[in-house]
């Protein structure tokens, strides 16, 4: 190999700017499609966490009530008769 040689294998391996530049558009257009779409996820999940939390609660009202004979208590905060 000559020194020419080298030179012009060395020219068509690297990357050049403009190269690079188009893989940083291409990465930031598919960062900017994926972030919406876990906005969404992050919603859903914060959703789907509340909603079993309710239904944990609506059980354990209920098993409550089933050890009670069927009665559901009710707290009044200004009537401590109520408190069990």
């Amino acid at each position: 190999m000559t020194l020419r040689t080298t030179e012009i294998h060395a020219r068509t391996s690297a990357f050049t700017l403009i190269e690079l530049l188009v893989v940083v558009a291409i990465l930031l257009l598919l960062i900017s499609l994926l972030l919406p779409a876990l906005d969404i996820a992050r919603e859903r999940s914060v959703t789907l966490s509340c909603l079993s939390k309710e239904r944990q609660f609506a059980v354990a009202y209920i098993q409550r009530a089933g050890d009670n004979d069927g009665v559901m208590y009710s707290v009044s905060a200004g009537d401590p008769s109520l408190y069990v």
